[in-house]
Order: structure tokens, then C-alpha cells, then sequence
């Protein structure tokens, strides 16, 4: 909103800097964790397909 964002559909939503993105992330992570009682575990996105096929097929069987 400080940037005149509004949310708009004809609107882009502008470039947040590193540090908040990271900022955010901390917290985001440190809720999951609190939340699950389990440690965040990030995924690798150089094999994000194979990822989701392994999750897929855990929750399957």
C-alpha cells in the first residue's frame, strides 16, 4: 500500500527487497516449526519433479 499497491487485477505488485523476503521466510519457517514440532526441511528445487513424485506417492500408499 506504501508504494500504491492495492491489489488491483490490472495492477502488478511491486519488487520487495532481499532482506524482507529473508525476513519473512524466518518467520514463516519458524512458525512451521512451532506449529509441527518437526524441523523445516527445505526442498531442492534442482529436483523439485522428482520431489513431487516421491510426496505423491507417500501419501498414496
Amino acid at each position: 500500500m506504501e508504494q500504491g499497491f492495492t491489489g488491483q487485477d490490472d495492477e502488478k505488485p511491486p519488487i520487495m527487497p532481499t532482506e524482507v523476503i529473508l525476513e519473512v521466510s524466518k518467520r514463516y519457517i519458524k512458525l512451521y516449526e512451532i506449529l509441527t514440532g518437526k524441523t523445516f526441511q527445505p526442498i531442492n528445487y534442482n529436483k523439485l519433479e522428482e520431489e513431487i513424485y516421491k510426496s505423491v506417492l507417500k501419501y498414496l500408499n
